[in-house]
């Protein structure tokens, strides 16, 4: 099979497997007839399909009709979503200063990652601060609601969770997925630099704010 063609194989397993991502709601029709993908791909030159597959996420090409119009769309599938951690100690709160080569900058954001399969999210919660903070053990966790950090491109969610963290167990393995520093910081702290526009990344700032309200609560 050529690239196209596998493209267009491996998309209709998607379908078949994770049919609620093709859903035709709101006006907007998924069209999956292989002779309409096959006239607009004819037309465009574009490969209406998967374009990329690794074990957490799909890159996938749609060819969707929106009250009659025809048009291309890209996204990315996360199948089995992410996390979103926030670690405590005392009164103050874990930060990752870390690079991300798709910004091409660094950010300070909680510790986060995508969700091994057939893993409950609050194991992954576990596993992902094990393996950012050196091993540290995470106690007291709970849920404190989910987010959809980028809703244009990306179908997936982040669970957040909130767990306290011992000092002591800390460790920075510098270099690890671009981690180069840990930061402590209270709460005034964090609001502090979130209104001076020193935390900017969205899953942090999405989860600070299921943080406050549960607070609230």
């Amino acid at each position: 099979m050529n690239n196209q063609e596998i493209a267009h194989s491996s998309y209709e397993k998607l379908v078949s497997r994770l049919p609620d991502y093709f859903a035709s709601q709101h006006g907007i029709e998924y069209v999956l007839d292989p002779k309409k993908i096959h006239e607009w791909e004819h037309t465009t030159g574009e490969t209406i399909g998967v374009i990329h597959e690794s074990k957490y996420e799909i890159m996938v090409v749609d060819l969707i009709n929106k009250n009659g119009e025809l048009k291309s769309h890209g996204r990315i599938i996360l199948p089995n979503n992410g996390v979103i951690i926030i670690p405590k100690v005392g009164d103050k709160f874990v930060l990752e200063d870390q690079y991300r080569y798709p910004i091409c900058q660094s950010f300070l954001a909680f510790p986060r990652g995508h969700c091994e399969p057939n893993s409950a999210p609050r194991d992954d919660a576990i596993r992902e601060v094990k393996e950012e903070l050196g091993g540290a053990d995470i106690h007291n966790l709970r849920y404190i609601g989910k987010t959809y950090p980028e809703t244009h491109s990306n179908a997936w969610f982040c669970s957040v969770w909130l767990g306290e963290v011992d000092e002591k167990s800390l460790k920075l393995q510098k270099g690890f997925e671009g981690i180069d520093n840990l930061v402590l910081l209270s709460e005034s702290q964090i609001n502090e630099k979130i209104a001076k526009g020193e935390i900017s990344c969205g899953y942090t700032l999405a989860a600070w704010a299921l943080y406050c309200n549960a607070r609230l609560d």
